[in-house]
């Protein structure tokens, strides 16, 4: 069969739906119908997190039938593109667009976590309902998520805490919050989720109960898959791992969006003290004579970043005014661990990423 099948599948059928019923009652989101954890307490609380505004572009990571994105863009008029890996499941959220009251089009595309195809610095905000902790290379969908995210965009998911033994684990550093801030982001809030478990093993326990009449409804690999799920699931919804709602925000790296201009250590040490982790300063960031060597300007600042463990990268195009010693000098910082000088803003990034 299929996966098109599948998803269609348990779509459109009456006796799933009403299984999550029977196992929510009135926390399950009828119209939104979502295949995830997703209830009408987490729609409340991703519509009070992303903080966005009408016209905003949310992306949706993991969409799968497309609802939970289309409620939140039906409530707060935002532009929305849903993103999945599969084909089947955007095509499903694209026809269910049309059952909803829109203020702007909805946009659905097969895409991976780790390339969104999206253009740079073009999402207000980015949310992943159980689908986010499922990207092979959870380091590359981080970077792509801060990558298509506007300066000061919001990025929401849930997850479960990590463990030594699970998936993440080493590349996130042990802890979510640690991997979020190596890559970028900052007002991070984690919030446990209550009887997340009870709800799982709830929706499980009537698949595998009511396994023969979805067998009379359903395809037989539709219905082979949920039961192989349940099965699978059940045992891991008895461990007391937390379920996390986590939330964070892309912080610029451009000196001018905070503000900062270096004319002295003093201005190092007050970027230092901003809350940044790192910042690129380009030529208006700094004052005229600040890489004359003679008045030491440079090299006091730069000491500042070195013994607080700052990141600052600083633009200095190809063909600059500053003379020789100062081509030296970004010869000799190539690899520096805390200052390092680039011909261009895009040389820079990929350095902090």
């Amino acid at each position: 069969m299929s996966q098109y099948s599948y998803h269609v599948d348990r779509f459109y059928s009456a006796l799933f739906a009403s299984l999550w019923v029977n196992a929510w009652g009135d926390r399950y989101p009828v119209k939104v119908a979502p295949f995830s954890s997703c209830t009408t307490e987490l729609l409340a609380e991703l519509e009070n997190r992303l903080g966005v505004n009408a016209g905003d572009v949310l992306v949706d990571l993991g969409c799968g039938a497309g609802g939970v994105g289309l409620w939140l863009a039906e409530n707060q008029s935002l532009r929305l593109i849903g993103l999945d890996r599969c084909s089947d499941a955007t095509t499903l959220a694209t026809t269910r667009a049309g059952e909803w009251n829109l203020a702007h089009p909805a946009d659905f595309v097969t895409a991976d976590f780790n390339e969104t195809g999206l253009e740079s610095a073009s999402a207000d905000a980015v949310f992943s309902v159980d689908a986010f902790t499922a990207a092979a290379d959870i380091q590359l969908a981080l970077t792509e998520v801060k990558r298509i995210l506007k300066p000061n965009g919001v990025f929401v998911f849930t997850a479960r805490q990590l463990t030594p033994t699970g998936r993440h684990f080493e590349a996130l550093g042990g802890d979510w919050e640690k991997g979020l801030e190596e890559h970028g982001f900052s007002a991070i809030s984690m919030t446990t989720r209550t009887g997340v478990s009870a709800l799982w093993q709830s929706i499980f326990n009537q698949w595998l109960e009511h396994e023969a009449d979805l067998r009379r409804e359903l395809q037989p690999e539709t219905v082979d898959a949920l039961v192989a799920e349940a099965r699978n699931q059940l045992p891991q919804m008895n461990d007391e791992r937390p379920w996390l709602l986590i939330s964070a925000t892309t912080m610029s790296l451009m000196a001018s969006d905070h503000g900062f201009y270096l004319q002295s250590a003093s201005d190092a040490l007050d970027v230092i003290g901003s809350g940044q982790a790192r910042c690129i300063f380009t030529e208006t960031d700094f004052v005229p004579g600040f890489f004359d060597l003679r008045n030491g300007i440079a090299g006091e600042v730069f000491q500042k970043f070195v013994n607080y463990n700052f990141q600052a990268a600083f633009i200095v195009p190809p063909q600059h005014r500053y003379g020789e010693r100062v081509s030296e000098l970004i010869k000799d910082h190539r690899s520096h661990a805390n200052v390092r000088l680039f011909h261009t803003v895009e040389e820079a990034e990929l350095w902090f990423c």
